[in-house]
């Protein structure tokens, strides 16, 4: 949960807030007490939380 949690953070385009981060820990939580446990997974869910579907600062933007 934790590797879910940085990677989230992470992503993030700016310093996150208090808020996003409870946001995002809540979403974790969540997610992991319905059984998921992919830092992958957790972190998708997380972010989407936020209304980031992608929430991979890592992947490149699509080409056009």
């Amino acid at each position: 949960m934790s590797k879910a949690l940085e990677g989230a953070e992470a992503s993030l385009p700016e310093p996150a807030s208090g808020q996003q981060l409870r946001l995002i820990a809540a979403r974790i939580l969540k997610v992991a007490a319905d059984g998921e446990r992919d830092p992958i997974r957790l972190k998708a869910a997380a972010m989407s939380a936020l209304g980031s579907i992608a929430g991979n600062a890592d992947e490149k933007p699509p080409s056009t």
